[in-house]
């Protein structure tokens, strides 16, 4: 059976190979840090692990923790000295001592919601990707999901639940970004079945020359088409009642409405 020990009532020469070795070290500030410097029970994979908590003798709130695990990676968490609006983080990294690469991180946010993003193993053509939950700590539904791509692109991916900044009457949203970080193309899917693609072209200087929509209903088939530019500014009636939110209008990344789109022409089929 694996016991817990402060060492400092008894030489670790004289314990079981098993006894967990625990030292408690009170802090000026109130708070507490608790060692385990020979790791925790056998087959926990922990080599070793410090804690930090709000209050003496190992008590309150754990506020952070460094451990090291027996595969040769180490992890980090704490709340302290965060960003506006998280209130925990944890790292993780490919060698012990939080050496290495960072492999994949977690973010929990003041709004009851969380991120899970991942910087290694992924497809041979994905740099990270990250994920956003309706609920802490990697719970709840998947609301937003980035991937980065090794030749500069970038997709991101929308879903509508609990806090979602999909718009209502709106699935999921999908956006894809080229090597400049303009928007390419998007595909919304809408409440009704329907679904609306968006096709972007660009002058040298950036700016939408065109943008190309097209109106699918839940068979695939095109019920509706338009091309839209910067001098057209009126909205053809065919197209009115689908109104999904502008493309970049929501999520992770605020590349913003590229234009008002008006239509120059339609093609109901």
């Amino acid at each position: 059976m694996n016991t817990t020990t402060n060492v400092s009532n008894q030489s670790s020469a004289t314990l079981p190979a098993d006894t967990v070795l625990k030292v408690i070290i009170n802090l000026p500030d109130g708070q507490s840090e608790v060692e385990f410097p020979n790791g925790l029970a056998i087959g926990s994979g922990v080599s070793s692990e410090v804690q930090l908590l709000s209050k003496p003798n190992g008590t309150g709130t754990l506020i952070g923790d460094v451990i090291d695990f027996t595969n040769g990676t180490s992890q980090v968490f704490t709340t302290l000295g965060l960003p506006v609006g998280e209130t925990s983080i944890k790292e993780n990294f490919s060698k012990l001592d939080l050496a290495g690469y960072l492999t994949s991180q977690d973010i929990n946010f003041a709004n009851g919601t969380s991120e899970f993003d991942v910087f290694s193993g992924l497809a041979n053509n994905e740099v990270d990707m990250g994920k956003k939950f309706s609920g802490l700590n990697e719970t709840g539904a998947v609301i937003e999901q980035a991937i980065d791509f090794e030749n500069g692109t970038r997709q991101l991916t929308f879903f509508a639940g609990p806090h979602s900044q999909v718009a209502p009457g709106t699935l999921s949203i999908e956006q894809n970004f080229n090597s400049l970080g303009q928007l390419q193309n998007d595909r919304i899917q809408l409440a009704t079945g329907n679904v609306q693609t968006n096709l972007f072209t660009y002058d040298a200087a950036g700016n939408v020359i065109s943008d190309r929509v097209d109106i699918f209903n839940s068979k695939g088939q095109i019920i509706a088409s338009s091309v839209a530019t910067p001098h057209a500014t009126q909205l053809v009636s065919a197209m009115s009642s689908f109104n999904p939110p502008p493309a970049g209008s929501a999520g992770i990344v605020q590349p913003g409405a590229p234009l008002s789109h008006g239509m120059l022409a339609v093609s109901i089929h």
